[in-house]
């Protein structure tokens, strides 16, 4: 996956996408596979806006057969099941549980109701789909079961709990940088970094977007047939011909923060906490990485997305209400490691709701008067691929859905195999690497952790010997640079690697790792020390 920039200035491409979270690199993978001639560019680097914000979970159809029915539910199983198939190492199955009290016995009837249907559904689909391996195990657990997966839960009017599965994204920004260098591969041509300033028209038409490379500051035009803008909160950045574009009503935007704490529940469940009584809304605990994430919390927002900060005021909002509801966490903001933010559509065309828009929509300019430019608005991190091909089939009759067989993998994964891959690679590894470093990396990396493990050997110096943990960091780094367009030292820290997306690394690991890049990009000390900068401004307030 290379910075090829003299290539978006002299192609003419079938589709530009601009913005490279998970709806632009889902768009990019999913036209890439129909051989289509496509360029896609973001302003910053790829998945470090809105994409970024995610509880990891990759929902399968519970919440959608409670609140809008089969239709929704099955699509969202689906999609769950395509994001296991083509990533394997990074989406793997989350076994849910929800307590159920005494006074919710409508509540309790409907969840055993959706139990039964949910896994009716869920085993009907892998018959058809063929995957064996994609349980959908549903079922009622007694109060005992409960208490026990969730230490210190109210026992009070506990007369249950309700069990499913769904699956969890371990790296959901390496799956974004994994959708895109599959695309790159295909022959996409992609740049971080590059910010669109105005889409060009012509008889009604458009036809090209000039932009500005934000690294070395040049100019220049990217030819399209099709545009589409996947910028979320951005979109209001680009500027058009659009002489409608001052009447239109503005979006709103709400934030949402997801926190990262100290493990308060050591089971393998993701625990749903239900807000207040007969209530909708839950609070979601997720195991991750040793560690609980928590969320989400949502608040109405109006400034520019670039100055989206979570304040100490909204985190503790957060901590308070996920303490009254269970109280045996005893979380403080110390506990809290990191915290996710992002924006997305809010629900209601005024600016006072705190709801995110349930489903998505595609906004055509054509009855604007300009052709061939779409934005699409409000997209769940999990239904991106759908959402990617409804948008794609809407434009091209030609293209139709495809069966899992016929699309492949994603960068990481293998048509089949994986599992024996992962043995074979811990049996070579294991007297050089430890078992832990070794599933971390293989969970990031795929089938692509030799890669990694061959640099940091060479590192070494050395074929035999233990590999230390240094060496594995700086492969890490080694492989960002040459092979996944990292650019910044946030690009590696925050997203390439996981080596700062739970926590801020030491400030050693900071300066390794950007002495570490200054020699191979050859940047100045003024330069390393901006980067350094600008990295530790990217951690929340707790840690400064």
């Amino acid at each position: 996956m290379k910075r090829d920039l003299k290539r978006l200035s002299d192609t003419q491409f079938d589709l530009l996408i601009i913005g490279g979270g998970i709806q632009g690199a889902g768009i990019a993978w999913r036209a890439s596979l129909e051989g289509m001639s496509v360029a896609l560019i973001d302003k910053g680097d790829f998945a470090s806006g809105s994409s970024s914000n995610t509880s990891k979970v990759i929902y399968g159809g519970m919440q959608e057969l409670r609140q809008y029915g089969i239709k929704r539910s099955r699509h969202a199983m689906h999609e769950r099941l395509r994001l296991m198939h083509l990533a394997p190492h990074l989406v793997q199955h989350l076994n849910c549980i929800v307590p159920i009290y005494s006074d919710e016995n409508k509540t309790s009837t409907g969840m055993k109701a959706a139990l039964k249907l949910y896994d009716w559904l869920g085993r009907k689909q892998n018959r058809e789909l063929d995957e064996e391996d994609a349980a959908h195990a549903a079922e009622p657990l007694e109060a005992a079961q409960v208490e026990e997966i969730i230490p210190g839960v109210d026992k009070d009017g506990l007369k249950g709990g309700a069990r499913w599965q769904e699956a969890v994204c371990s790296n959901t920004e390496r799956l974004v940088i994994a959708m895109l260098k599959t695309a790159s591969a295909r022959g996409a041509a992609l740049a971080n970094y590059v910010r669109a300033r105005k889409i060009i028209t012509k008889k009604g038409r458009v036809c090209a977007v000039a932009v500005r490379d934000e690294l070395s500051g040049v100019t220049f035009e990217i030819q399209a047939d099709e545009i589409v803008d996947c910028t979320g909160p951005w979109t209001e950045e680009i500027s058009t011909d659009l002489a409608e574009k001052k009447k239109k009503s503005k979006q709103n935007y709400v934030a949402g923060i997801n926190i990262v704490t100290r493990q308060i529940i050591s089971s393998d469940h993701c625990v749903y906490l239900r807000r207040s009584t007969h209530s909708d809304q839950f609070y979601n605990v997720i195991p991750w990485r040793d560690r609980s994430l928590i969320g989400t919390e949502w608040f109405r927002y109006e400034g520019h997305p670039d100055h989206l900060e979570i304040s100490r005021g909204q985190c503790l909002q957060l901590i308070e209400n996920f303490n009254r509801i269970y109280p045996h966490a005893q979380l403080s903001l110390a506990d809290v490691s990191f915290i996710y933010k992002g924006l997305v559509p809010g629900s209601g065309e005024d600016y006072f709701g705190t709801e995110p828009l349930s489903k998505f929509r595609f906004l055509d300019y054509s009855q604007h008067g300009v052709k061939g430019l779409t934005r699409i608005v409000g997209v769940e991190f999990g239904s991106a691929l759908h959402v990617a091909e409804a948008y794609l089939m809407r434009l091209f009759p030609r293209i139709k859905r495809r069966p899992l067989s016929d699309q492949g993998v994603i960068a990481g994964g293998l048509p089949a195999g994986l599992e024996e891959y992962r043995e074979d690679l811990f049996k070579r590894w294991k007297e050089r690497v430890s078992k832990n470093e070794l599933e971390r990396l293989f969970i990031n990396y795929g089938n692509e952790t030799e890669q990694v493990l061959v640099r940091a050997e060479n590192s070494n110096g050395r074929a035999t010997g233990r590999i230390d943990s240094r060496a594995i960091m700086f492969a890490e780094v080694r492989h960002a640079l040459s092979e996944e367009m990292a650019v910044k030292l946030t690009d590696v820290v925050m997203r390439r690697t996981d080596l700062g997306s739970h926590q801020r690394p030491s400030e050693i690991e900071l300066s390794d790792i950007a002495d570490q890049m200054a020699s191979v990009l050859q940047w100045s000390e003024n330069r390393c020390v901006s980067e350094l900068t600008e990295c530790r401004d990217r951690y929340p307030f707790m840690y400064n």
